[in-house]
């Protein structure tokens, strides 16, 4: 009996099949404003996301020499790889995990609302109604938490023969 419970937590829990998104944006050095952004979008083509492609794209300024954190060019860039996904694995993702990096924590809202917005739009253009859920992560380097061993101030005696 154990055996069957397991063997249905684990088609019900693990055996889903999830695209593996992650992108970023790169831009120029400060002073640079007028080069553009590179813009890039990772993602999952297999079950058991150890395959990925990329798309990637160029972003202009907005003429103020100020570089936009939105990936522009999602929607587009995630159609195209859910295309991708579909043609290797031969059915669309039930769930899609997106990594996000390279977002101040002032613009987290707006950002997310963008993408996550054009992630979706991306996936009722390939068929009606197909809307799986989707997890937005946002990754930061930039914070402040510091983590520490503990250390215990008993010793322990190992007595010497």
């Amino acid at each position: 009996p154990l055996k069957n419970a397991t063997k249905q937590w684990y088609q019900r829990r693990v055996a889903i099949t999830a695209g593996i998104f992650g992108a970023d944006n790169a831009h120029p050095a400060q002073g640079e404003g007028n080069k553009p952004s590179v813009a890039a979008v990772v993602a999952s083509v297999d079950k058991f996301a150890c395959r990925y492609t990329t798309q990637t794209s160029l972003q202009a300024t907005d003429g103020k020499k100020t570089h936009s954190p939105i990936i522009e060019q999602m929607q587009e860039m995630v159609k195209k790889l859910l295309i991708k996904f579909y043609q290797t694995v031969k059915v669309k993702p039930q769930r899609i995990i997106f990594y996000r990096d390279g977002i101040s924590e002032g613009q987290f809202y707006h950002v997310m609302m963008y993408e996550v917005d054009a992630i979706r739009k991306a996936c009722a253009s390939l068929e009606q109604g197909y809307q799986p859920p989707i997890t937005f992560i946002v990754a930061q380097k930039r914070h402040h938490t510091r983590l520490f061993v503990q250390v215990s101030l008993e010793r322990i005696s190992v007595p010497v023969d």
